[in-house]
C-alpha cells in the first residue's frame, strides 16, 4: 500500500499556519478558560497540553519553521 500525495498551495499552508499560531496564542491567554471548556468538550479525557503539542506540531509540519514546535514561542525565548 502505498502513502497518497498531498499537495497543499503554499498560500493555502500560511494561513494554515496563521490559524493554528491564532489559536495556541488564544490557548496562552486564557488557560484555565480554554482547558475548561475542553474538558466538557473532549469527554476522553484530551489535554490542552496534548492539544498545543498537536497544534504546535501541525504549525511546523506546515512551514512554520520549528518556533511553536514543543510550545517554544518567539515572544518566551525573547524573555530568556
Amino acid at each position: 500500500m502505498t502513502t497518497p500525495t498531498l499537495t497543499l498551495d503554499p498560500a493555502d499552508a500560511v494561513e494554515l499556519a496563521e490559524l493554528l499560531a491564532f489559536l495556541g496564542d488564544w490557548f496562552d491567554d486564557a488557560p484555565d478558560v480554554v482547558g475548561g471548556w475542553l474538558a466538557r468538550f473532549a469527554c476522553y479525557g484530551y489535554t490542552l497540553d496534548e492539544l498545543r503539542a498537536d497544534l504546535d506540531r501541525f504549525g511546523f509540519l506546515l512551514g512554520s519553521g520549528g518556533q511553536r514546535l514543543l510550545g517554544e514561542r518567539a515572544d518566551q525565548s525573547a524573555d530568556r
